[in-house]
């Protein structure tokens, strides 16, 4: 999907795709549930796009470098960190938001109903 060298490029590029559910959910705009549906995903995958952001805002900052490189090779001075735990709990927020997993999966089941035929079968979720 992204595939880049620097943390912030790889969030900025990510949070791309909630762009693109919302164009995707919404295609039938004159249809209520469609724009519901859409603004529903928009919000949950935008919401945890910008955790995910924060994160890798954050472990840049602890690293010293936004350099994906520099990220992995530093991976003790990361673990001996004060604010490891809450780049953790933000970068998996921002990661199972985005992959329709808990606790974001009640919001995403709605949008998902209709239209059937415009759904890539990358994006299908599981139920």
């Amino acid at each position: 999907m992204v595939l880049s060298g620097n943390l912030v490029q790889i969030a900025f590029f990510w949070e791309l795709t909630s762009l693109f559910s919302f164009l995707l959910i919404g295609y039938w705009h004159h249809r209520r549930d469609a724009r519901r549906g859409a603004r529903m995903a928009l919000t949950i995958t935008g919401a945890g796009g910008l955790a995910l952001l924060a994160g890798m805002l954050m472990l840049g900052h602890i690293v010293g470098s936004y350099d994906l490189d520099a990220v992995l090779a530093a991976g003790d001075r990361i673990r001996a960190h004060e604010l490891y735990t809450t780049m953790v709990v933000l970068v998996l927020l921002g990661a199972l938001t985005k992959s329709a997993q808990f606790p974001s999966t009640s919001g995403c089941r709605a949008p998902w109903r209709r239209p059937r035929r415009c759904r890539p079968t990358c994006t299908r979720p599981p139920w």
